[in-house]
């Protein structure tokens, strides 16, 4: 089933452990339909802003099946392939 939602990631604070959302970064995503049923699917990430050390967190969330009546944000990601 084709879904969207969106992915936030950032630093955490070094004396509590807890995301620094004010400074947190988001991507919509994407995964569109495909022909045969499947239990996952790869989704391109471009983690702008932060280098792989500093990612403290990662949160997938608003995760909606993609409907005519719910349809993916304009800006969301395309499949590798079609990029």
């Amino acid at each position: 089933m084709p879904l969207h939602g969106i992915v936030d990631w950032g630093q955490v604070d070094a004396a509590t452990g807890k995301p620094l959302t004010a400074d947190a970064l988001s991507q919509p995503i994407s995964v569109p339909a495909s022909l045969l049923p499947r239990t996952e699917a790869t989704i391109e990430l471009r983690m702008s802003g932060l280098t792989p050390e500093q990612v403290g967190f990662i949160r997938l969330h608003d995760i909606q099946p993609d409907t005519p009546q719910n349809p993916p944000a304009s800006d969301a990601t395309k499949p590798v392939g079609s990029q």
